[in-house]
């Protein structure tokens, strides 16, 4: 009977059906011992040894009592037939398996040994035979238990095997993390890899650092994946403030942060500075607004330059745009303390049409400054279309003079108009007039 997957362990006797082969052409290239009676109606402890190299099984199907077995004797030319009546037990050489590395395994083959030593009981004459029979299957058993194990033919220490074993599951276990596309969906504690390193681990003390780094680094994946979710959704502009400082906070918190996220946290840090300069910068310049200077403060223009620049390299960064860093009220403050004096410029030069154009640029981001900006910007532009107004009306008035033939009045009030503002299209048109 088959019973371990690579030991074949043959005992027939004359009470069941043969197991070996029973194609009576082919020899069956086993070794064994078969006990013989000397006649079918002997008693079986009459029985002698006979030792063989190969047998074929030439015994009648469904009657396992007749016919006989032919037997290639141990010599390995001798050919011997025997009758199957007379047959008391036939052992074929056991087999030891290719590896033996468990107890359960273990125990079937000492049960297998013991099944074979039974034969003993019955023709005691031939113990001696059968006890040499089983001797390699004693001797596995004596190694195993002696903390050897099997492993593909080859005898080690169980020590050694674990740490190969150990060494096998943790490569294996890695390859299966790394190939995960979401790490934090790979379920680590209850791996069948993970599970089996605890289980050597318990026998060996020595595993547990290979299992506690396989953690750290499991983890570290995990944060690592975690940070870079944080950071693509710190990317996007839209993101709310509120969720952006929460992802800030939890990103700071963590243990191990990457390069990556150091960065980031470096450039929130730089954006949090800059709000904090931005809304002083703001504060100040809003307050120079209020008494609508023409020309803004030396030192506050400075201040706005030295801002911009650290805005500037702030950007080249390329940090995530959705940082809480000022840069619409940085672009406001650049605007407000170029096109502030240049508007105050024009209304002083009667250049009423371009000081409204410049006043109408920055009216869209006073917001950004303070209430003082939006009033002077307003008040301002108030003044300056006044005056484009009047210069327009009194062009209007003059070219209807000119257009009822009233040269000299139209040249007045065209006179009247530049005086208000001047305008280069209006002059050479006075000018022509004049020359004709």
């Amino acid at each position: 009977m088959k019973i371990l997957p690579a030991i074949c362990l043959l005992i027939l006797s004359l009470g069941f059906a043969a197991a070996q082969e029973r194609d009576g052409r082919i020899f069956v290239e086993k070794p064994g011992i078969v006990l013989v009676k000397p006649q079918a109606w002997s008693p079986a402890n009459a029985a002698q040894v006979v030792r063989f190299s190969a047998y074929s099984d030439r015994r009648a199907r469904g009657n396992p009592n007749q016919g006989y077995f032919e037997l290639r004797l141990a010599d390995g030319k001798t050919l011997r037939q025997i009758e199957a009546a007379r047959v008391v037990q036939f052992l074929v050489q056991p087999e030891l398996p290719s590896s033996i590395e468990t107890s359960g395994e273990r125990d079937r083959l000492a049960a297998e040994r013991g099944r074979i030593l039974e034969a003993a009981q019955t023709v005691p004459g031939a113990a001696s035979d059968i006890r040499k029979l089983v001797e390699p299957l004693g001797a596995a058993i004596a190694k195993f238990d002696a903390g050897e194990l099997l492993v593909d033919g080859k005898w080690v220490s169980a020590d050694q095997r674990r740490k190969e074993r150990a060494v096998q599951i943790e490569k294996t276990l890695r390859a299966n993390i790394a190939a995960a596309k979401k790490k934090s969906d790979f379920t680590l504690e209850s791996n069948s890899h993970f599970l089996a390193l605890n289980a050597l681990a318990k026998e060996d003390s020595g595993i547990q650092p290979c299992i506690d780094a396989i953690q750290t680094d499991y983890r570290a994946m995990v944060a690592s994946e975690e940070q870079a979710a944080i950071i693509v959704r710190l990317s996007e502009p839209s993101i709310p403030s509120h969720e952006a400082d929460s992802l800030l906070a939890k990103l700071s918190a963590t243990a191990n942060p990457s390069e990556k996220a150091k960065l980031v946290l470096r450039q929130a840090e730089q954006a949090k500075a800059l709000s904090g300069n931005a809304s002083q910068i703001r504060s100040a310049l809003d307050s120079a607004l209020a008494g609508k200077p023409t020309e803004l403060p030396a030192e506050l223009v400075s201040q706005i330059q030295s801002f911009s620049s650290a805005i500037s390299a702030y950007r080249a960064g390329n940090p995530p745009q959705g940082l809480p860093a000022p840069l619409a009220e940085a672009a406001a403050l650049s605007e407000f303390s170029t096109k502030w004096p240049e508007a105050s410029a024009l209304m002083q030069s009667k250049d009423f049409a371009g000081a409204s154009r410049e006043l109408a640029l920055l009216e869209q981001r006073c917001s950004l400054i303070g209430p003082n900006a939006c009033a002077a910007i307003s008040e301002l532009k108030k003044a300056a279309t006044v005056e484009v107004d009047k210069f327009q009306k009194l062009s209007a008035e003059g070219e209807a003079l000119l257009g009822n033939g009233q040269k000299e009045a139209a040249l007045a009030k065209f006179g009247e108009a530049l005086a208000v503002m001047p305008d280069k299209a209006l002059q050479e048109k006075v000018d022509g007039l004049k020359t004709n």
